[in-house]
């Protein structure tokens, strides 16, 4: 069933962003202790664990929820508009990206997606803009 084209797409919290964090991370890495912490004046999301998974296996799990960017070079941010998966998995439905700003951030456009949706696919804009990952190599645990 196609997904609606029309209106705008659903706003994601904050708070809501960091609950999708976490179910993803608890999926993608069962066992694995990780503390998940967001700002909504921020508008971040920080994730903390100790051993485990690489910095960059991680970032591959929670960079899909990050609602945007910003180039420093250009000075501009640039936001994303995602699916959100009715298993709680997300992608970038559409993004303008910078190049066209002068930037070096690519446009993104699977809008093609729309077609073939599974039903309960909804369209998103997540409010958590920065997304990121800190691991900590310690013995001591995460309280």
């Amino acid at each position: 069933m196609p997904l609606e084209l029309t209106g705008e797409p659903e706003n994601v919290s904050v708070a809501d962003t960091a609950k999708l964090v976490r179910f993803a991370l608890a999926k993608a890495f069962s066992g694995q202790k990780f503390t998940v912490h967001y700002l909504t004046r921020d508008m971040a999301v920080r994730v903390y664990w100790v051993g485990g998974p690489s910095q960059r296996e991680v970032n591959q799990v929670i960079e899909r929820y990050s609602g945007g960017g910003l180039e420093l070079d250009i000075d501009a941010y640039y936001w994303h508009e995602h699916y959100l998966l009715p298993d709680g998995s997300a992608f970038i439905r559409y993004s303008e990206g910078t190049i066209g700003l002068g930037g070096h951030y690519h446009k993104i456009d699977n809008r093609y997606f729309d077609e073939i949706a599974p039903e309960g696919t909804r369209r998103v804009k997540f409010k958590a803009f920065y997304i990121s990952g800190e691991r900590d190599d310690s013995e001591q645990p995460l309280s």
